[in-house]
């Protein structure tokens, strides 16, 4: 059941912030009566796209986050799961909101719900990632990727194509898109590539934010300042990643794609921002003076950055790593 309500809670990310992506099954003698997701913000919560105001007295919610227990835009899920009259609420993960963590099970327990919570904690985890960032950090969870060829060069003769992995890959990174709410480069990538960084492969409402970091301003007839999304493009001029980051989380934005060059890309590494590698590797050697990830690098070999969680994936041709920096 709760792994139902995960794959649930996926369909909302990169569509609900500055609320988390929430899944909701209700389950009663190992059947599925009712399930919900948060779609988007300022629509409802999972709990409450489950219930929709009915009753399921003696059933069990399993949801992947504690339930909120304030009123926003909609009523707290709390007030929707007593009124359902159901006996049993589990869910994965509190709420790492300080101000609200620990409330729903106090809250529910009083009404007489029996509360079960850390369960498949670990497997909830990934979906809130960004929520997460914002509430204790302050700033979104940052996504760097990139593709380089096999001595982690990006060079390319001048007026070649953008791309150096191939077709899979390139569809991985449209669902990359597809999950995130910002896709984040620089004046350089927007000069020598015009990219339309938009979402191309899936049936996508809102596009992600177009954000662009760049020194000397960014003035042209670019795909980003043309095409039907170009409200959605923000330059940031002469203004640091982490002043950035600062101001997308302000504005109410979870998760930062970083689809950059190498210097931009090593300018967050060096500021220690990056909290999640994509790397696809593509089977060449190009050599050449243009690195996947430049800036001034590790001062060691023990003071580089570690990744965990790593998972390999060969996309065609080319190979994919996927990992969690170490903290």
């Amino acid at each position: 059941m709760m792994t139902r309500a995960i794959e649930l809670a996926r369909k909302g990310m990169g569509r609900t912030s500055p609320n988390p992506a929430v899944g909701a099954v209700v389950e009663m003698d190992g059947q599925i009566l009712a399930e919900g997701y948060h779609q988007k913000c300022g629509t409802a919560h999972a709990e409450r796209d489950a219930l929709k105001g009915r009753s399921f007295p003696g059933a069990t919610i399993y949801v992947t986050l504690e339930p909120c227990s304030t009123h926003g835009r909609t009523g707290a899920c709390v007030d929707a799961i007593i009124e359902a009259g159901i006996s049993h609420c589990i869910y994965a993960e509190e709420d790492p909101n300080p101000h609200h963590v620990g409330a729903a099970k106090t809250l529910l327990e009083k009404a007489g719900v029996q509360v079960t919570t850390g369960f498949m904690e670990q497997d909830a985890s990934a979906l809130i990632r960004g929520f997460r960032s914002v509430q204790t950090r302050h700033r979104p969870w940052v996504i760097a990727k990139t593709a380089m060829s096999l001595d982690g060069r990006i060079t390319r003769p001048e007026g070649e194509g953008q791309w150096l992995t191939g077709r899979e890959a390139r569809h991985c990174v449209q669902q990359l898109r597809n999950e995130v709410d910002v896709i984040l480069t620089g004046g350089e990538t927007i000069r020598r590539d015009n990219p339309a960084l938009t979402v191309r492969d899936y049936d996508r409402p809102i596009q992600p934010l177009r954000a662009v970091m760049t020194r000397q301003g960014l003035v042209g007839d670019y795909n980003i300042f043309t095409d039907e999304h170009a409200d959605r493009t923000r330059i940031f001029q002469n203004i640091a990643p982490d002043q950035v980051l600062k101001s997308l989380a302000q504005e109410g934005f979870n998760t930062v794609l970083l689809e950059a060059g190498g210097t931009l890309i090593g300018e967050f590494s060096d500021a220690g921002l990056i909290d999640e590698w994509l790397i696809f590797l593509a089977p060449m050697v190009t050599g050449g003076p243009k690195s996947g990830v430049a800036g001034l690098g590790a001062e060691s070999v023990s003071a580089a950055q570690g990744l965990t969680d790593v998972a390999f994936h060969q996309l065609g041709d080319d190979v994919m790593l996927r990992g969690l920096v170490k903290r």
